[in-house]
């Protein structure tokens, strides 16, 4: 045991003498901790004797373990490289995973060097996703989050993140202000993934649920609604992050009305792309957004596009377009850039199912 690199433990199993223990091995690199309460005692790190798990890299938690937090606030590794959160549980609602997530973030303020956070969502929970066969108050589908920039906020202080990927329930809807301030904070990432690895119809939070919030408006352009991206904000990550390989975000297919040049030429950018992505604006020809795919991203070879569904009559996303339309024009967007590329790259729509 004194050589034990590696070990996961359900909560019904954790006390305080294997806590005590555990933290104690100069051996232990990777913890994971499953579901369930064990009722310990965590001391903050700062009352603790010695450094609790100080060759700690690898930690594991689950949302479903009520002392998750606590473990963060315990342990203080001398160079922890991932934080993995296990998410076993659907929030009724967008803000209660926002919080969830923050929290998580701003615990893991402390270790500097962390290279990976992630947030992953359990299978069984993801098999529940868009499954009308479920009873009524049992019902769950994916969501936008238009107030994402307040909750993700705290990961500007992780400098050191390579990967950041959030995929869980919820569609992470940013802005251009936000994703200015990511390229400029994590200038290392490689990954971000901020949208969910089910196949199942989403819908988009067009209306942001605190309209006096700073971070719901986007300075630079004040008249464009702004719980999106544009695609011309992907740019920053591109600039920002010159390693950026991989790139899965919602974004509005539109331009900032004061940008000045789609013409800028990038060099390497993402390899693969996934855009859960409104139509296509009619207002600009299939040729500039031509143009600004092959100029902005010529690394790109694996690119996918998810549409949001149709909400009703009220909604804007599709009110210059039907959903048909929309379709189309986006199918037939991504077949005109397969025969232009040609050789590995690939793009298309992501057919997305309800379960019956």
């Amino acid at each position: 045991m004194h050589d034990l690199q590696s070990i996961w433990i359900k909560g019904q199993m954790w006390d305080q003498v294997t806590l005590s223990y555990l933290g104690s091995l100069p051996s232990l690199t990777a913890l994971a901790l499953e579901n369930g309460w064990s009722h310990v005692s965590y001391l903050p790190r700062a009352e603790c004797v010695g450094r609790p798990f100080a060759s700690l890299q690898h930690l594991l938690v689950s949302i479903a373990h009520s002392e998750g937090l606590s473990v963060l606030a315990h342990i203080d590794p001398i160079a922890l490289e991932t934080v993995t959160i296990y998410w076993e549980y659907l929030f009724a609602y967008t803000d209660a995973s926002g919080i969830v997530i923050q929290q998580y973030l701003e615990e893991c303020a402390h270790f500097g060097q962390l290279k990976h956070f992630a947030a992953v969502l359990d299978p069984a929970m993801e098999k529940r996703i868009g499954d009308k066969s479920l009873p009524p108050g049992h019902q769950h589908r994916l969501r936008g989050f238009a107030r994402s920039n307040e909750y993700l906020r705290p990961v500007l202080a992780l400098t050191s993140l390579i990967t950041l990927e959030i995929v869980i329930d919820v569609v992470f809807q940013l802005n251009n202000r936000f994703l200015r301030e990511l390229a400029q904070k994590l200038p290392h990432l490689e990954c971000l993934i901020l949208t969910p690895s089910s196949r199942t119809e989403y819908f988009i939070d067009e209306v942001p649920s605190i309209l006096d919030d700073d971070d719901d408006y986007d300075e630079d352009n004040p008249e464009l609604p702004d719980y999106l991206p544009t695609l011309d904000g992907l740019l920053l990550l591109v600039k920002g992050c010159p390693k950026l390989a991989t790139l899965k975000l919602a974004v509005r297919s539109a331009f900032s009305p004061d940008v000045r040049d789609l013409k800028v030429r990038q060099k390497g950018g993402p390899h693969t792309m996934e855009l859960w992505a409104t139509p296509l604006d009619p207002e600009i020809p299939d040729r500039v957004f031509a143009e600004f795919f092959a100029r902005a991203f010529p690394a790109l070879r694996d690119f996918q596009v998810a549409l949001p569904s149709y909400s009703g009559p009220a909604s804007a996303v599709y009110e210059k377009m039907t959903p048909d339309a929309a379709r189309s024009r986006w199918s037939t967007f991504l077949e005109d850039l397969n025969g232009s590329r040609g050789g590995d790259f690939r793009g298309q729509l992501i057919e997305q199912q309800t379960r019956l």
